[in-house]
């Protein structure tokens, strides 16, 4: 078995990586789609802001088109 601790350090959500954000915005909006309780006051816009404010480049085109959303 591999052990390893992860330590919080502080770093606030704007001082993060666009993928940081992104893959966050993913995991929020998952919990709302199964109404976790873990979720709590963050709402499906609060996910669309975070996910329009981590989009970066986009190279590739999978963040697609927020809009539709």
């Amino acid at each position: 078995m591999i052990v390893h601790p992860i330590i919080d350090q502080q770093i606030s959500l704007d001082k993060t990586s666009d993928n940081f954000r992104w893959s966050a915005s993913v995991a929020a909006f998952g919990m709302i789609l199964r109404k976790s309780e873990f979720v709590q006051s963050f709402s499906a816009t609060d996910v669309l802001k975070l996910a329009q404010g981590a989009r970066g480049k986009d190279v590739e085109g999978y963040a697609g088109n927020l809009s539709e959303w």
